[in-house]
């Protein structure tokens, strides 16, 4: 039986179409995220979009599909937010491992992000990203009690990933509540790229979560 989940799952007919495919996905996007299960599953959490897309071709095959069209780019790109949030997250200890596995996500998320808007502002939101990521707290008393700007913006972008990722309408809800305290703030701080890739990522939620299509 193979080892991956959602294939050994069209072969023991509890997935019989596309639809299906995608609820499978949907359930183990967060029932593997390290916010819910820790490490103990963060491995199976890194490979489900390998696994997902393995199976969507598998699926393809099997029900004498001959061509194949891969999926758009737009759900690639989400998935790859996915791997990135995971790699982020402190509860992955490998940190060899994980400089690898990361620059690998983010040269294939700016990749899918160039094939869907045809711009190169994931690129350039990345860069002010790592500069908020590596901030350094002053040594006050204000300071100390005060979240990091970059903890403050990671609830957006999980919110509009997983938003992408499940089709829940609560992640739009999210989006929507932490939208413009998140574009003051970018807006405030001048990281223009950032404001911008964010303020595209939001309105693009109008559209419908990437994995209805």
């Amino acid at each position: 039986m193979s080892d991956n989940r959602f294939i050994a799952l069209i072969d023991n007919g509890s997935i019989a179409d596309h639809a299906g495919l995608k609820d499978a996905y949907r359930s183990l996007v967060m029932s593997t995220h390290p916010d819910h299960a820790g490490n103990s599953r963060i491995e199976e959490f890194l490979r489900l979009e390998d696994d997902y897309q393995e199976a969507v071709r598998f699926l393809h095959t099997r029900n004498g599909m001959t061509e194949y069209r891969e999926e758009n780019a737009r759900l690639l790109f989400f998935q790859e937010l996915r791997k990135i949030d995971g790699l982020e997250t402190p509860y992955y200890l490998d940190k060899e491992a994980v400089a690898e596995r990361l620059l690998a996500a983010r040269g294939n998320a700016e990749r899918y992000f160039r094939r869907w808007r045809g711009e190169n502002t994931f690129a350039e939101a990345i860069k002010e990203h790592d500069v908020l990521k590596h901030e350094k707290k002053k040594n006050t008393l204000a300071e100390l009690y005060k979240p990091p700007d970059f903890e403050r913006i990671r609830p957006l972008s999980f919110s509009i990933t997983y938003f992408h990722l499940t089709g829940q309408p609560f992640y739009r809800i999210q989006v929507r509540r932490l939208g413009k305290p998140v574009l003051n703030l970018l807006t405030e701080r001048r990281f223009t790229a950032l404001t911008k890739y964010y303020s595209m990522l939001i309105d693009d939620t109008t559209n419908g979560p990437a994995i209805d299509g």
